[in-house]
């Protein structure tokens, strides 16, 4: 993958005490719902409760769900949330 290819973008929105994470997915790429985790750093957040995605099947997780185009989601959280994703493009490349 091309150092200058971002396969997604990551954008919020946040208030007081809501946030929602978007990652919007550039077509031929995708997200594996299980490679999907949010990491409080001094902070308390509400569990995560990720939306059903689509099954794939690929070499480096075999059949995995996974998430195409665009993934919100809403969220309840004290300030200092980051958090970490795993990407491929659908030749396989992650």
């Amino acid at each position: 993958m091309s150092p200058r290819i971002k396969p997604f973008t990551f954008d919020f929105q946040q208030n007081q005490h809501d946030l929602n994470l978007t990652w919007q997915i550039k077509d031929g790429y995708y997200l594996y719902r299980k490679q999907i985790r949010i990491t409080p750093e001094h902070a308390k957040i509400a569990d995560v409760q990720l939306p059903q995605g689509v099954w794939h099947e690929d070499e480096f997780y075999g059949k995995s769900e996974i998430y195409r185009d665009r993934l919100t989601l809403p969220r309840n959280h004290q300030p200092g949330e980051c958090g970490s994703d795993v990407n491929c493009h659908l030749p396989g490349l992650c």
